[in-house]
């Protein structure tokens, strides 16, 4: 992992301990070489860190995933370009992340679910509407605010 993926991690860390206080189903949280491994009470969830959502793809499997990306547009493409490989896995969630955003540092996804929600030839519009809150980062504008 690199420096962004490390930081985009350790910022996801942070947000589902915060997420998780009140119910406290979080037993362990532990690094992997692609992210992390988090052991709840109910079950085990892989975590994928991957700045450019593209390289997510071929690492997609069953069972429970989460997969933390940036928000930005080269993102939100590749989520509606791989649309049919996303939403196959009914336990799948993807953060689109911005920690340095003004308001909302993140957007959430459960492809499987929203397949069977909304109409799918205005997916792209969709995204946008559930994006819009949270300002889009570039990779570069990423290791800039980190410094």
């Amino acid at each position: 992992m690199d420096d962004t993926e490390i930081y985009l991690r350790d910022w996801f860390v942070h947000y589902i301990k915060h997420k998780d206080l009140v119910l406290r189903r979080i037993q362990a949280i532990d690094n992997t070489d692609q992210g992390l491994k988090l052991t709840m009470k109910d079950r085990v969830v892989d975590v994928l860190v991957e700045i450019q959502l593209t390289h997510a793809i071929h690492r997609l499997k069953d069972g429970w995933l989460y997969i933390v990306t940036l928000h930005n547009e080269e993102n939100t493409k590749a989520l509606a370009a791989n649309w049919k490989s996303f939403s196959s896995n009914p336990k799948l969630t993807i953060f689109f992340v911005n920690p340095f955003s003004s308001q909302e540092t993140k957007w959430v996804i459960m492809p499987y679910t929203h397949e069977r929600i909304c109409d799918i030839s205005s997916l792209e519009q969709g995204f946008v509407s559930l994006a819009e809150l949270v300002d889009p980062i570039t990779v570069e504008e990423l290791k800039r605010k980190m410094r």
